[in-house]
């Protein structure tokens, strides 16, 4: 009698250990999707916000002026639809302030800059160091990791 009592318990503890497991099985996964998605939210925001900054600078100092940054484009990054400047041929220097990361779980990311800017985004996620240069040719303009 005391063997299948035992027996019986045994099954219900593993019974309850079997739904916990799957429990957190199930749960674990979408936690680890929302952080990675808040974290590339916050690594977006800090290289917008690092690269507008950087140009303000830059574009104070006037002819000559440059600088270089580290910054870090996240893994969800859309590079196809992010842009530095704007994400269209504008014609109007004046509304070329937007630096702007596209992210597949957030949209856009962005920061406006004080000055006019152009450049292009690297290819692929990663950390990058990217030279901002001032531009004195009519326009003037701040460039971003090209000549534009």
């Amino acid at each position: 009698m005391k063997l299948a009592q035992t027996t019986v318990e045994l099954l219900v503890i593993f019974g309850a250990a079997v739904i916990v497991l799957s429990v957190l099985a199930a749960v674990l996964p979408s936690n680890a999707v929302a952080g990675q998605s808040a974290r590339d939210k916050n690594i977006a925001q800090a290289t917008v916000r690092d690269l507008s900054q950087a140009v303000n600078e830059v574009y104070l100092g006037g002819d000559g002026a440059s600088k270089d940054v580290w910054i870090e484009v996240p893994m969800s990054a859309n590079i196809s639809a992010s842009f530095i400047g704007n994400n269209t041929e504008q014609p109007d220097w004046g509304k070329r302030k937007t630096i702007a990361i596209n992210l597949l779980t957030e949209g856009d990311v962005f920061s406006v800059s004080r000055a006019p800017v152009c450049g292009q985004w690297p290819s692929m996620p990663g950390k990058y160091r990217i030279k901002i240069e001032y531009n004195a040719t009519e326009p003037v303009h701040i460039m971003i990791n090209s000549s534009c």
